[in-house]
């Protein structure tokens, strides 16, 4: 519960931060092949602050890796994008403010265990008092 309360509070952060116009320069399908194949996404972009050119491959808050190959057609080598950034620390950026199917993700196995924990709780004090 306390993980999905901090989660919540980056996402909430990150609505507040600045944006600037950006610009993709990679976007490609990462195919790693052994036991299991595992395909991940790289979407690369570049942005300028006061001068400086940043650059990040961060998608959302919570800097998760995607492995949704339609990120790679929303995100074209070449095209202007909005992108976010911590008005504190210009290097964080982001291209999609909050991540809120992660966030609901977490709202539900918080909550099964919580479920469990109570269930545990009752079940302790109906066998042992």
């Amino acid at each position: 519960m306390i993980r999905f309360l901090l989660f919540r509070a980056k996402v909430k952060s990150s609505l507040t931060w600045l944006c600037t116009e950006g610009k993709i320069t990679k976007s490609k399908i990462n195919i790693v092949t052994g036991d299991q194949d595992e395909t991940t996404i790289t979407i690369q972009y570049e942005y300028e602050i006061n001068n400086k050119k940043m650059s990040s491959n961060r998608l959302d808050v919570n800097y998760s890796k995607s492995n949704d190959s339609e990120l790679v057609d929303k995100y074209p080598v070449g095209k202007i994008v909005d992108v976010y950034y911590d008005p504190n620390n210009i290097r964080k950026s982001i291209l999609e403010r909050g991540d809120f199917r992660s966030e609901s993700d977490l709202l539900f196995w918080s909550s099964v265990i919580l479920v469990f924990f109570g269930l545990g709780i009752v079940l302790y004090f109906e066998f042992y008092f």
